[in-house]
């Protein structure tokens, strides 16, 4: 009885605390629920039915604890990334709802209801300024002749990047840090072994080299930020175990964002290792290289096992990606031919609107030289060129010259502390930023899943690491407790 009592005080004092947003959740309740069984109605389906009891499941969690919608937000990752429709499919909705408009119910909630403070500068009032100005932009787009659902689709994954806020709220608490960055290894490592069975069947079923080239190429971006997040921190533990664990779980992720065959990635990464080692001692810079030697003889090792019979198939397409990287003639390099061909039809339409874009999601045209095609895209493969079509020259430039100012900040603090385990979170979240900017020539990743969830956690990251670096003694040990022991 004693229990019985205690719990329903408890259930009373939760009630008490909350009468003030019972309305409003109560609403939230009402149309979630609604909107999710007119998808049930539109699509039946064991899985949208499954998606629909996972989307309800959040719901409730979103409005009981939002430190649960955020983890929810990282486990749902590998099905998000890996499993989309054509058009706006049952898969697109339920993780609209979930992401898009769990994000819109915490402003909401965070700041009128809770009234807390989450912005704290300038840099984070112009993130917020930027995406707003975005939010309207599709109406632009609609003059264009574009379908208002698709501009606001394409929004809808831009403004994803807005998990930054949620991300460094949480973040604050250094459990709840080291219990994110726990999930988030996790999660990669699901997502490693998916990638790693989608190679391995396209190795095994392949008999010419050109079929290897089938071979996913998908979340490069996730596998590249966890190994330079890992790396440092990889460097900075003592103890020899978890540094041979972080060694492997390093070495594991090359060979993955090796088997993805994008050169882009392997070079950007490579660079941003570079970029790590100006700010690392010589000691930590010598075991970097011989494990990175070590770790590659590891990993065609293991290939060779097995791969076997096809492990030549593999080296010969291996070479010529590599070599490929260094070929600079158009007739020599597919790649470049394509994305020269590319370019120069969007050059045209920017000169048409270079102030106000075309708008998200219009596509143009071109003739492919390659195979004497024309094709009708909205994809561009240069974020820098695909923003500035798509949003005009000022938009554009406003747009990267805050992620740019992020990494300035950054970059200031390493000079004004010595070790510490915030400063190689922070050098990690950096050299992810190099790696972001530097495929984002040849891709448009602010308009990608994986980029804008990429571009959240590295931000969040940065700024915590920064915020603890400035508030903290940098030479104190206490800094370190609660995320290395």
């Amino acid at each position: 009885m004693g229990n019985i009592k205690s719990y329903k005080e408890r259930l009373i004092e939760q009630f008490a605390n909350t009468t003030k947003i019972g309305l409003f959740n109560s609403i939230m309740i009402v149309l979630s629920t609604l909107i999710l069984f007119y998808i049930i109605a539109e699509l039946i389906s064991p899985l949208y039915l499954l998606g629909v009891g996972i989307a309800l499941l959040g719901i409730y969690l979103i409005i009981n604890s939002y430190n649960n919608w955020i983890y929810i937000f990282i486990i749902a990752l590998p099905g998000y990334l890996f499993f989309s429709e054509e058009g706006l499919g049952a898969e697109d909705i339920v993780y609209m709802f979930l992401y898009n408009f769990g994000l819109l119910y915490w402003f909401i909630h965070t700041i009128f209801i809770k009234k807390e403070r989450i912005i704290e500068n300038r840099k984070e009032w112009f993130l917020l300024f930027i995406f707003i100005i975005l939010a309207v932009h599709p109406i632009v787009a609609f003059y264009n002749d574009v379908l208002i659902i698709n501009a606001y689709r394409e929004y809808a994954i831009t403004s994803l990047t807005l998990f930054y806020f949620p991300l460094k709220m949480l973040f604050k608490d250094k459990k709840e840090f080291k219990k994110f960055l726990i999930l988030l290894v996790i999660i990669v490592i699901l997502i490693d072994f998916i990638q790693l069975y989608r190679t391995y069947s396209a190795f095994k079923s392949a008999t010419q080299v050109w079929e290897l080239s089938k071979a996913t190429r998908m979340n490069q971006t996730i596998i590249s930020m966890i190994i330079l997040l890992a790396l440092p921190i990889t460097l900075f533990v003592k103890s020899k175990k978890y540094k041979l664990i972080g060694f492997l779980f390093v070495a594991f992720n090359i060979a993955m964002l090796i088997s993805t065959l994008t050169r882009s990635y392997w070079v950007a990464t490579f660079l941003a290792v570079i970029f790590m080692m100006f700010f690392l001692s010589s000691k930590k810079n010598i075991f970097i290289v011989f494990s990175g030697v070590f770790g590659f003889i590891i990993i065609f090792g293991i290939g060779y096992i097995v791969l076997q019979e096809k492990t030549i198939l593999a080296y010969k397409l291996f070479e010529k990606r590599f070599t490929s990287i260094y070929s600079t003639s158009i007739r020599k390099n597919q790649s470049l031919n394509a994305r020269t061909v590319e370019y120069e039809a969007v050059y045209r339409i920017i000169e048409e609107y270079p102030i106000g874009g075309v708008g998200a999601a219009k596509s143009y045209a071109y003739y492919s030289t390659l195979d004497f095609h024309k094709w009708e895209s909205a994809n561009i493969h240069s974020a820098y060129i695909s923003l500035t079509y798509r949003y005009g020259f000022i938009i554009a430039f406003a747009y990267f010259l805050i992620f740019f100012i992020f990494f300035v900040d950054g970059v200031l603090a390493l000079y004004k502390t010595r070790d510490n385990i915030y400063k190689y979170f922070l050098l990690g979240a950096l050299s992810t930023l190099i790696m972001f900017a530097l495929t984002n020539f040849v891709s448009s990743l602010v308009l990608t899943r994986e980029g804008v969830i990429v571009m959240a956690i590295s931000l969040a990251i940065l700024t915590t690491a920064k915020n603890y670096l400035v508030n903290n003694d940098n030479n104190s040990k206490e800094s370190n407790k609660g995320l290395i022991n």
